[in-house]
């Protein structure tokens, strides 16, 4: 796996320079967020 990231790294990509890392585990705490956006009208009635 090593040799793909080192491969591929700093490449072009599209026309687009690739940053290519390592995935690290989350541990405890990761991930949340998401939600907001625009709230249908029942919802913005009190």
């Amino acid at each position: 796996m090593r040799d793909a990231i080192e491969g591929m790294n700093g490449h072009s990509l599209d026309g687009r320079n690739i940053t290519v890392n390592e995935a690290q585990s989350r541990g405890n705490g990761g991930g949340g967020g998401g939600g907001g956006g625009i709230q249908p009208w029942w919802r913005l009635q009190n």
